[in-house]
């Protein structure tokens, strides 16, 4: 099977979250504060399959997977980004706007966030 495993899961939740955003859903920017804020911590300690509850889980994914995007085409928002040559940080735009300072400080910001959570 292609991919590594985080690699297959995050292009799932890219795919879900590129399709909010082109559906006017949500901003890039809103869907960025949800995972920051939400399913981002609480991935950070525990695993999809360690939380228990299963049966609400059940429940919810009976109403969600019908809704969840589920295409095999790559989104046109991101392959216009890249053929714009909005990449992202390291270009300076892409979904947002990246001045030289913000960029570095997002860089900082990063490996000092995953630092502290390998002392974990």
């Amino acid at each position: 099977m292609p991919g590594f495993i985080g690699n297959r899961i995050q292009a799932a939740a890219l795919r879900e979250a590129l399709a909010l955003v082109e559906e006017g859903v949500a901003t890039p920017q809103e869907v960025d504060t949800v995972i920051k804020t939400s399913i981002g911590r609480r991935w950070a300690v525990v695993g999809v399959f360690e939380i228990a509850g299963l049966d609400l889980k059940l429940a919810i994914v009976e109403q969600l997977f019908p809704e969840i995007a589920s295409t095999q085409e790559v989104s046109h928002l991101l392959r216009d980004k890249v053929a714009q040559g909005d990449l992202g940080f390291k270009s300076g735009k892409g979904f947002y706007e990246w001045p030289p300072e913000e960029a570095e400080a997002l860089r900082q910001r990063v490996a000092h966030a995953l630092i502290e959570i390998a002392r974990w």
